[in-house]
């Protein structure tokens, strides 16, 4: 770049600069004054005005600091939500969620100090944004119905807010690539916690204290979403991403480790269709762009334990329990849910695959062909007592078990379409970056976007049958991801726009060096 550019740019940024700061200086100033009227007539929003001139103030001299912040508590949330379940989600300061206060704490402070301007600077995050502008609208005409119930409903949409702050904090820190580092370090941890949490839930959790503030066990996980963070990893490490700090022969003898722990884990969730499901296809998609990553470990660790599971005939029978459905865990067993998928199960008594399917047809007629087009039933409404399809008697069932269908029912045949942009943008851009960094030679980003790709696939499919994006243990880490991602191909354009100037001034021998330096990560 010329000195003539460099110039223009510097002094580009420092108007803006002078620009937000004369805007911050001026919310500041105004919030005073504002908070001197609230404290008498309300002082709960006195409260919240001077949280908010408190970020301002720490915005306009350390905003790197307060991005980072943000990450690392929103870090340790998903970390409890990956460890703990729906317990940790629980944990509350009535009427606050845990998941809420961080997406306050959040939303305050990056948009108070500014950094939240710049993750808008993708067609990806305009599409989130649109898609979030729809259902804030459809909040505002319920609210006033509804109340709370709306809000809670709301979350499908609202969570959103966690992919525009991640991709802000990860763009502002340029933190990036300390997420896969530190998602390395916890990864072992996790295949050994997995398949233990999912027993101990399986079995009888009652004996486990519950959660502040709530009735719901501190343990309490999941089996399909505890899939689909066993999907991820195995992901991650196939794709090479996993390292560790030290390089001997324990290390290697360590991967067979993990990869053992990764298939009792396997073993220990796979009594639910979705959960094979989320990790099946995933992994195919590994498969399909990358038919030489490391598959011969884990494939020979699943087939001596499945042998041994064969030749002796072993099993592990469940309790019938409110908790678990009674299945076994076997190879066969695994086979008869794989069979069931196509099949159904008389077993599964109101929760068949017809009744899902008459349920999502029911949703399909009144929204595309009937009265709820435009809005669908909002926010607010008990889905599955409204629609006749109630299976709990205090009607604690408020939506389909099908995350994409709730979109369509409370937000109508347009909030759907957005749904559907998003998503099918977020993985055409995920697929075009892979083939670009594979075609650049950037060997690393190349296996990052896979492994968001397949990370995000899992997400997707375990909410086509479950109750999941509506909660924050499940919703709250998918769009976080979706910020990691947007991030990722933000700084990868970056890096390519800047080393195909480099190589534009090398010599052609030097071209290989300058495509695949790692100098330009963040």
């Amino acid at each position: 770049m010329t000195g003539e550019g460099k110039l223009r740019i510097t002094n580009t940024a420092r108007r803006f600069g002078t620009r937000h700061w004369v805007v911050t200086r001026g919310t500041v100033t105004a919030g005073v004054l504002i908070l001197g009227l609230c404290t008498v007539w309300k002082p709960l929003l006195a409260v919240a005005l001077m949280a908010l001139v408190g970020f301002a103030v720490i915005g306009m001299h350390g905003k790197t600091r307060l991005a980072g912040t943000f990450l690392t508590v929103l870090g340790i949330l998903l970390i409890g939500f990956a460890f703990l379940g729906r317990g940790f989600a629980y944990v509350n300061v009535p009427p606050a969620f845990i998941g809420d206060v961080v997406l306050g704490f959040g939303f305050a402070a990056l948009v108070a100090s500014g950094v939240i301007l710049k993750s808008m600077r993708t067609s990806l995050s305009w599409l989130l944004i649109a898609f979030m502008s729809w259902g804030a609208l459809g909040l505002a005409l319920d609210i006033q119905a509804y109340g709370l119930d709306a809000l809670r409903d709301s979350v499908i949409w609202a969570y959103g807010a966690f992919a525009l702050l991640v991709t802000a904090s990860l763009l502002r820190t340029r933190w990036l690539v300390r997420v896969p580092r530190h998602y390395s370090s916890l990864l072992p941890v996790f295949l050994c916690w997995a398949p233990i949490a999912v027993l101990i839930t399986r079995l009888e959790p009652s004996f486990i204290p519950a959660a502040p503030g709530s009735d719901v066990p501190i343990l309490f996980v999941y089996t399909s979403q505890v899939a689909t963070h066993l999907s991820g990893a195995a992901a991650f490490i196939l794709l090479g991403l996993y390292h560790s700090r030290k390089r001997d022969v324990l290390t290697g003898l360590a991967e067979w480790f993990w990869w053992l722990a990764w298939v009792v884990g396997f073993f220990a969730v796979a009594t639910s269709r979705a959960a094979i499901l989320s990790i099946a296809l995933p992994l195919m998609l590994v498969l399909l762009f990358r038919p030489r990553s490391k598959w011969k470990k884990p494939a020979l660790v699943l087939a001596t334990i499945t042998a041994a599971f064969l030749v002796m005939n072993l099993s592990f029978s469940q309790p019938l329990t409110k908790y678990s459905s009674g299945r076994e865990i076997s190879p066969a067993q695994v086979v008869a849910n794989v069979k069931s998928i196509f099949e159904g199960d008389s077993r599964d008594d109101f929760q068949t695959r017809s009744w899902r399917l008459n349920w999502w047809g029911d949703i399909v007629d009144y929204t595309f062909f009937g009265e709820f087009f435009w809005r669908g039933k909002g926010f607010g409404v008990n889905l599955a007592t409204d629609d006749g399809y109630q299976l709990d008697v205090d009607e604690s069932l408020r939506s389909p078990h099908n995350g994409h269908m709730t979109v369509l029912a409370r937000m109508g045949v347009p909030g759907f379409i957005l749904w559907l942009l998003l998503q099918g943008a977020f993985g055409a851009t995920c697929v075009l970056a892979y083939a670009r960094a594979q075609k650049s030679g950037l060997e690393w980003w190349a296996r990052i976007d896979l492994w968001i790709l397949a990370y995000w696939s899992a997400f997707l499919i375990e909410a086509a049958f479950g109750v999941s994006l509506e909660g924050p243990q499940a919703g709250i880490w998918f769009w976080s991801l979706l910020g990691f991602g947007i991030a990722v191909f933000t700084t990868q354009e970056q890096v390519l726009g800047a080393q195909s100037d480099e190589v534009e001034c090398t010599q052609p021998r030097r071209r290989h060096h300058a495509l695949t330096s790692h100098r330009y990560l963040p």
